[in-house]
């Protein structure tokens, strides 16, 4: 199995989107401040954070559990 760094992915999405903080904060309702500090690498993100900043960008990301 691969492993997911969530992290990455987002904060990748993020910057290649293009779309500015503050927007990204507006159609995701994650705090711009919570935003900033995770592009910074002085936080990581909830997966409820990081599902909501990737509906905003989005991006689908699908977990599937192994059998």
């Amino acid at each position: 199995m691969k492993d997911l760094d969530l992290d990455k992915m987002v904060r990748e999405a993020a910057k290649s989107s293009g779309v500015s903080q503050y927007r990204l904060a507006l159609d995701s309702g994650v705090s711009q401040g919570a935003i900033c500090r995770f592009m910074n690498r002085n936080q990581t993100l909830t997966l409820r954070s990081a599902s909501r900043l990737l509906t905003a960008l989005r991006i689908r990301v699908e977990l599937n559990k192994e059998k």
